[in-house]
């Protein structure tokens, strides 16, 4: 059986982890405090497939620890016991990693955990999901936290267009993502990306932001969907004629997501997420707000059609996207500055001088170009 690619791409160093770049800054911090006498352990927490473990492991590389990692409760004193000593033969300090421990271990390991934390002379990491969990509060009281989010859309895109590239993978379509990198590493590599079966909650949630009676159950829908907020937009601005009868409802709900886009482009603009809740009160909670009246009726909502075009055209895009390496590296431009080259120029002007082979041309010569540049250009204008 072949490599896991979450194991083979694991990050080598802190600054490789993708996404959560405050978190990465606080166990850095935490963990050269340690080296500076401040002996406190750290819980580092968050949903699975966000990185956790991968930002353990960094860390360890970085500060050259050698790695303990615990992650059952088998025989969990003994284990403990060994690995408190603090260095290797080699002379390597240790550090002790408990994985999953609010929910791989019972009360009785908890408390000897708690036990060894109190009077822990190596450094020493704990991660869990959920961290509010009651049977692991004797180990909050003894520990620092570093909270980690979903990995965001963007920081996700560049780690697995990354693998793509020296995999020969297909880029991936992030439509159906929702913060898991590592699910979303391992359907790319299955080759079976946004094949997880999504649909009932898509017409779930898309049925709850629009049949919201306040702003708070609307953005409750959005939170408890696996949708990403982007996707979820998409699903809302194709169903809003279809769920609103009134053309002045159709206009506000139209209205507030122009609001909400505002942000988003600030979003990409500054890379300071923490106006998405801004972005999501605006179009989840402006669309649920905009109709005169709650609606009872059963509307059928439509797949995004900008979506379905996207995937039609995904051939297309990798065409152009491979000439426009070529005419890059020719001209030493980026690829973004190769894309408007051969929208202006046409394909046949730089045929001979880049190279491109029998399909990019006939691609080039159909004068497709222009045709793909449209969704991008006005999501540019947009912003």
């Amino acid at each position: 059986m072949s490599e896991l690619w979450a194991q083979k791409y694991a990050p080598a160093s802190v600054a490789e982890v993708a996404g959560n770049d405050d978190a990465k800054e606080a166990v850095k911090r935490w963990a050269f405090e340690w080296k500076r006498g401040k002996k406190t352990p750290l819980m580092i927490y968050g949903k699975t497939g966000i990185g956790k473990t991968a930002l353990v492991r960094a860390l360890a590389k970085e500060m050259g620890w050698a790695l303990v990692q615990i992650s059952d409760g088998d025989d969990v004193k003994k284990t403990l016991e060994h690995a408190k000593h603090g260095a290797n033969l080699d002379g390597t300090e240790r550090m002790i990693f408990i994985d999953d421990v609010d929910a791989a271990f019972d009360k009785a390991s908890v408390f000897a955990i708690a036990s060894f934390l109190r009077e822990a002379t190596v450094p020493v990491v704990l991660a869990a999901e959920d961290y509010w969990t009651q049977k692991i509060s004797p180990l909050r009281a003894l520990c620092a936290k570093v909270e980690m989010k979903g990995v965001n859309k963007y920081a996700a895109k560049a780690a697995l267009g990354r693998i793509a590239e020296v995999e020969g993978a297909d880029e991936p379509d992030l439509g159906g993502y929702s913060g898991d990198l590592r699910a979303a590493i391992n359907d790319m590599q299955a080759g079976c990306w946004g094949a997880r079966d999504r649909q009932e909650d898509v017409f779930k949630t898309v049925g709850r932001v629009f049949k919201a009676t306040s702003m708070a159950d609307a953005l409750r829908a959005g939170n408890e969907s696996e949708l990403d907020m982007d996707m979820l937009t998409r699903w809302l601005e194709e169903n809003i004629p279809k769920e609103y009868e009134d053309t002045e409802e159709i206009a506000n709900a139209y209205e507030w997501m122009s609001r909400g886009s505002v942000f988003d482009a600030r979003i990409h603009r500054r890379q300071d997420y923490g106006l998405g809740k801004y972005s999501r009160a605006l179009t989840l909670g402006g669309v649920a707000a905009s109709k005169n009246a709650p609606y009872a009726k059963w509307t059928g909502y439509s797949f995004p059609s900008i979506v379905r075009s996207l995937s039609d055209s995904k051939k297309s895009r990798a065409l152009l996207k491979n000439a426009a390496r070529k005419v890059a590296e020719k001209t030493h431009v980026s690829v973004s500055r190769a894309k408007e080259d051969l929208r202006v120029l046409g394909g046949a002007a730089l045929e001979k001088y880049c190279g491109f082979d029998e399909e990019e041309s006939a691609f080039l010569a159909e004068g497709k170009v222009v045709k793909e540049a449209k969704p991008h250009a006005k999501r540019k204008a947009k912003a």
